[in-house]
């Protein structure tokens, strides 16, 4: 077992089931920090595919970074049907799109 000690900067690769806010302690005495909080989007815009069988592609891709950016919402539009992708202005949409 490997083992870091405080103000020691580390890397691991290749970690397929952690989260924003997930630490790395022992078990048996986990380190639990205040959850972080994200400020809320405040731009959004409706996403259409060229073709109807991108969409469900585009989907995936757009729950994917959904994952890795808490400030970057997908949602359908109830009423109009459409999905909508919400981030924190043009430039942070844009540099996901």
């Amino acid at each position: 077992m490997h083992q870091a000690f405080p103000g020691e900067i580390i890397a691991i690769a290749k970690l397929k089931h952690t989260n924003i806010n997930d630490t790395f302690a022992d078990h048996n005495t986990p380190i639990l920090y205040p959850k972080i909080d994200f400020p809320r989007p405040t731009t959004s815009f409706a996403v259409h595919t060229p073709n109807k069988g991108d969409e469900e592609k585009i989907s995936t891709a757009l729950h994917t970074l959904t994952l890795e950016d808490p400030t970057f919402i997908v949602e359908r539009n109830a009423a109009t049907k459409e999905l909508i992708v919400s981030g924190l202005g043009d430039l942070h949409i844009g540099v996901k799109s």
